[in-house]
């Protein structure tokens, strides 16, 4: 009954945090982040489903008393998977054929806060992912990503061969390999992602194209997370966070003019200027907010972007997305349940290797 309760009326994080604030003193820049965030007009961004996970996120960093340990705890909720199913399907198909070695495996490392099932689980995709991008002759971008930034925070990784790898960091190497379909990174120098989460994937595209102005847009803990990750993965890059006094387009342009990484709130997409932005990325976010919202969001992006990637789930439900009055919501890409709009042109639109579960699109933007 209580689980059934949450999902009509969700607990909102501007109360947990009106509740809570005075727990988080022992790091003032969280807290700031958290209050202006709040001060904004972007409040209204966060679904129901993102309401209970923030909620979460920040119960793990008042444990943890920061977020050093993140990619043991919250990074679960983004790309560190330990459930073996069937999106291991397209991986399993192309090894079917072929012996891996297992010889220069850590295949039996157990690690920090991970049960020994867990642990089991995350070694072997991280082996299939490892050996796909061996496959594939990609090893040489792999060995770029060999970075603290992906091996800090707690983050569980495995050594094979001479790497040391861990589940983000391949997920976005394969993620980058498809947006490359879409994005040329010499031509097209301004990239906007909404819902970077942890910043597994704008450290990837940063790391391997040095001169690309990016910028973040997303809510807070995830906001504040990525931040510190690419403050401390990027230290030679300016970098600036526009706040909620930031409302004048004019201002907002010069900032982006004048930093390499800036990090914006939902509320600012509307301020950018039109097609300012070369290409919008949305990995695996659309489909937990409710489609009032990823309409909302579509809109925004044909105007201010020329071309959009996304990926998502092909069919789930949004458990979090209904009310008293409202049914569940279910999204299925192939049967139109993300309205993508008619005049966009489609590039691509196929299966990820992995998560077989999930599809990748990628389309051009027109008025």
């Amino acid at each position: 009954m209580t689980s059934f309760y949450k999902r009509i009326f969700p607990i909102k994080f501007l109360n947990y945090w009106k509740k809570n604030r005075i727990k988080f003193s022992f790091n003032k820049e969280l807290q700031n982040i958290t209050d202006d965030f709040l001060k904004s007009k972007s409040e209204k961004f966060i679904s129901n489903y993102w309401n209970i996970l923030a909620i979460n996120h920040y119960n793990y960093i008042l444990k943890d008393k920061g977020v050093s340990g993140y990619g043991s705890s919250i990074a679960r909720w983004y790309s560190t998977i330990l459930l073996i199913d069937n999106s291991l399907e397209k991986l399993l198909n192309v090894f079917s054929k072929f012996k891996i070695d297992l010889k220069k495996v850590e295949f039996c490392k157990i690690h920090k806060n991970f049960t020994v099932v867990e642990s089991a689980n995350y070694n072997y995709i991280c082996c299939l992912l490892f050996n796909f991008i061996k496959k594939n002759k990609k090893l040489k971008f792999l060995s770029k990503l060999q970075k603290k930034s992906y091996l800090n925070f707690d983050t569980p990784f495995l050594k094979i061969e001479n790497f040391k790898v861990s589940s983000d960091m391949m997920i976005s190497l394969l993620d980058y390999f498809k947006i490359e379909r879409l994005v040329n990174f010499k031509k097209d120098k301004i990239i906007l992602e909404i819902g970077a989460g942890s910043g597994r994937l704008s450290d990837c595209i940063l790391t391997l194209n040095k001169n690309t102005k990016y910028l973040i847009c997303d809510i807070v803990p995830s906001y504040y997370l990525s931040y510190k990750r690419l403050k401390a993965s990027f230290p030679y890059k300016k970098i600036c966070c526009l706040n909620s006094e930031d409302k004048q387009p004019e201002v907002i342009k010069e900032k982006i003019n004048k930093n390499d990484i800036i990090f914006i709130y939902p509320n600012h997409l509307s301020m950018l200027s039109k097609k300012s932005i070369d290409c919008t990325i949305c990995v695996n976010f659309l489909q937990e907010v409710n489609k009032k919202t990823v309409l909302e969001y579509f809109n925004i992006i044909n105007f201010i972007s020329k071309k959009l990637y996304l990926s998502v789930f092909k069919n789930m439900k949004n458990w979090y997305s209904g009310t008293l009055f409202k049914k569940t919501e279910k999204y299925d890409f192939f049967k139109g349940d993300y309205d993508i709009p008619n005049k966009w042109k489609k590039v691509f639109v196929e299966e990820l290797y992995y998560p077989s579960s999930q599809i990748c699109a990628g389309y051009l933007l027109k008025d």
